[in-house]
């Protein structure tokens, strides 16, 4: 029987890992396959808050960032230090997804990160290369955590 544990039902990844200084443009991530989830969120993290900075998604059926598109509407302004933007349920076809942080004003930027959730296939894997290691640890009643 499978579980409702949040990391069985998700893939977690991080996809872009900024450890400059402030600066501004378009930061890229790497793009995503989430043909095998109901949907994708994404989270970034900024060092500065300003609605001149933000995150946007793409989407389409190529593999490489030349084959996406904006999605209508999906800027999130810079509105705190963090910006998250979630796909849900993305139309037949629409098997890659990218995200870009915006930076106009001169912002230090986090890691960006993304979460497949509601597979078609669970458990999610997170144990291979790109993926971050994970573990579920269940806590019965005399106190013992184990992973599953």
């Amino acid at each position: 029987m499978q579980g409702k544990n949040f990391l069985n039902n998700v893939q977690l990844l991080t996809v872009r890992n900024i450890t400059t200084g402030s600066a501004t443009g378009i930061v890229e991530t790497a793009v995503v396959d989430i043909s095998n989830y109901e949907g994708v969120v994404a989270i970034t993290q900024l060092g500065t808050t300003s609605t001149a900075n933000g995150l946007r998604a793409l989407i389409g059926t190529a593999s490489a960032s030349a084959g996406l598109g904006q999605v209508l509407n999906s800027y999130v302004e810079g509105k705190s230090t963090a910006n998250a933007i979630e796909i849900y349920r993305p139309l037949p076809g629409y098997r890659f997804a990218q995200f870009q942080c915006m930076r106009e004003a001169a912002t230090k930027l986090g890691s960006i990160f993304v979460f497949g959730y509601g597979p078609r296939k669970a458990p999610a894997t997170n144990d291979t290369a790109g993926l971050i290691s994970s573990r579920i640890l269940a806590s019965p009643s005399t106190g013992n955590a184990t992973s599953t």
